[in-house]
């Protein structure tokens, strides 16, 4: 090992083995992702990327701008609050991204957002967080990582099937987009 260590060697023990995935899997996953942020996901890349820089243009944070930002947030943002969906980080360097599901009145929202706009804001939201964690990265020098979390606590009936397979699209897309062991 060089020392300092290699950049690629970090990335395949930091990254590519802490996901359990060989190189050859990394670099088809890597590919995928690539594909998909120039096409179908290009829409939720771009308006993520100008909402992050928009956000953070006064010294700080204004969550209003992502939210408002979100794809299809005319119609989601009445049933999806910040108390629904929100993001924290920690000191050991991990952003906890959460979905608070007692927080959002889910048959409401489903009937009047389809399960793809949906997905859209759900995946959307993750990628506003992977920007968070990149440029967290970039200027401390530490590798944040993100752990997403669905808070299911306090929900006292079972979800709308619509919500619930508009939140395993997203998740099943983002896995595909970033593995993760």
């Amino acid at each position: 090992m060089y020392n300092p260590p290699h950049p690629g060697e970090v990335i395949r023990s930091e990254i590519v083995e802490a996901a359990g995935l060989s190189v050859t899997e990394a670099a088809k996953a890597l590919k995928e992702a690539i594909q998909w942020r120039k096409t179908a996901g290009k829409h939720i890349v771009n308006a993520a990327q100008k909402a992050v820089a928009k956000a953070m243009k006064k010294s700080g944070w204004d969550d209003n701008v992502i939210r408002n930002a979100a794809p299809h947030a005319n119609v989601i943002n009445d049933y999806i609050t910040s108390k629904a969906v929100f993001s924290t980080s920690t000191e050991d360097g991990k952003i906890i991204s959460v979905i608070r599901t007692s927080q959002i009145d889910d048959k409401k929202l489903m009937d009047n957002a389809s399960v793809e706009q949906v997905r859209d804001y759900f995946l959307y939201n993750r990628e506003v967080t992977r920007i968070e964690a990149s440029k967290l990265s970039a200027t401390t020098g530490r590798l944040y990582t993100v752990l997403n979390v669905s808070d299911v606590s306090g929900t006292r009936n079972a979800p709308d099937r619509r919500f619930t397979k508009a939140v395993a699209l997203s998740c099943d897309k983002y896995e595909s987009l970033y593995p993760s062991n």
